[in-house]
């Protein structure tokens, strides 16, 4: 009898700890603030995820966990077997880590942004649903239907239709037109433009992603290259015989906490010491992006098409580069034996201000502006024979 009374005894505390601590976490997750709704990207290249706050809600779960993992050590650890204190401690900080994770979890589920970190793209994003490829598209199948003549468009914001309705992006615009002039053919154009891309990310996105889909045509329409950063896309990826561990330590809301933190700092640092920024993609790692993309199309049986997007700009370091960077282009294209369409120079001939949001904002097309560049790519195709398998 006295073994029995004994055991429960022993039992009773353990399960009041276990109780508390469930009563504990509930209220905690219940009733801590929430992090709120993305409002938009701070001021230069700082990152703004995991949001703000994150810190307060990891420093509020380690407190509770460290309260809890010391009085489970008081209580309980003495009357282990040493292989049990050995386990206890390995659960005990597996659960420590776990706890923050979910509380950052909870407080970061409403925040959702346009550019969340990635590993190897840098960027993905979840401000919209995705289908299961993880573009802003409706599902689709991996392997074409029988007679589909499939389009992906690869590019920024731009491409993305930021500030319009997503019908009204050049791609679904290209997929209406296209399949009217083709009666025979099943058009599917699909949009894999992400806000913030540079022809480097889109670089890792067809290698990852695009080229498993088989596009008979890509379409890379991006303006980001030649944007100010504090270092160049290919300095924050991370090497390659280490990618399969970042990609994972890139789930852990801690571990993007404490990114943040230290790529933030980093940045501050460089401009309180004036270092000079650097263009995110330089003009030969732009010509290699370009030529490996149009390699691994080519691989597919697929072609390229290379477009200068339009742009009206003030006149500042940037910009100023851009219209190098235009020509750059072509001669990109003409090097690789690929199709190249100009917007930027025909656009500034005309009043096109029109095409564009407008405000500060001359950049991104407004509806107009897509249904303009909708009709020119589709002129090009058909001028081009490009779906009947012109050059």
């Amino acid at each position: 009898m006295k073994e029995k009374t004994g055991g429960k005894s022993g039992f009773m505390p353990l399960l009041v700890y276990f109780v508390l601590f469930f009563a504990v976490t509930v209220s905690f997750l219940m009733f801590m603030p929430k992090s709120g709704q993305f409002q938009g990207n701070p001021p230069g290249r700082l990152i703004s995820y995991p949001p703000d706050g994150s810190e307060k809600i990891a420093m509020a779960a380690s407190a509770i966990m460290v309260v809890f993992i010391i009085v489970f050590q008081i209580l309980f650890m003495k009357k282990m077997r040493n292989w049990q204190k050995i386990a206890a401690t390995f659960l005990m900080v597996f659960c420590f880590f776990a706890y923050n994770e979910i509380a950052l979890y909870v407080y970061s589920k409403d925040y959702h942004v346009p550019n969340k970190p990635h590993a190897v793209l840098i960027w993905t994003r979840d401000d919209v649903p995705l289908n299961s490829y993880g573009l802003d598209n409706p599902e689709f199948p991996q392997k074409k239907e029988p007679g589909e003549y499939r389009i992906i468009v690869a590019g920024d914001s731009s491409a993305a239709g930021q500030g319009i309705d997503k019908m009204g992006r050049f791609s679904n615009l290209m997929e209406k037109t296209l399949s009217e002039k083709y009666p025979g053919k099943k058009i599917r154009v699909i949009n894999a433009a992400f806000p913030g891309y540079s022809i480097f990310q889109i670089k890792n996105l067809v290698r990852i992603k695009l080229r498993s889909l088989s596009p008979d045509l890509l379409i890379v329409a991006v303006n980001n290259d030649t944007e100010d950063s504090f270092a160049q896309d290919k300095n924050v990826v991370p090497p390659e015989n280490i990618q399969p561990l970042m990609n994972v330590l890139y789930r852990s809301y801690l571990y993007l906490l404490f990114r943040k933190d230290v790529v933030n700092r980093e940045f501050k640092t460089n401009l309180e010491k004036k270092k000079p920024p650097e263009i995110r993609v330089s003009p030969a790692d732009r010509a290699s992006a370009y030529n490996q993309i149009v390699s691994d199309i080519k691989e597919t049986g697929g072609k390229v098409l290379i477009v200068a997007m339009p742009s009206r700009f003030p006149k500042i370091p940037r910009f100023e580069r851009d219209k190098e960077y235009k020509e750059d282009l072509e001669k990109i294209a003409e090097k690789q034996g690929t199709y190249f369409i100009d917007f930027y120079h025909p656009w500034k001939q005309i009043d096109s201000e029109k095409y564009f949001i407008g405000g500060e904002d001359y950049i991104h097309p407004n509806a107009a502006g897509h249904t303009a560049i909708s009709e020119g790519i589709c002129s090009f195709i058909e001028k081009e024979k490009i779906i009947d398998g012109g050059k």
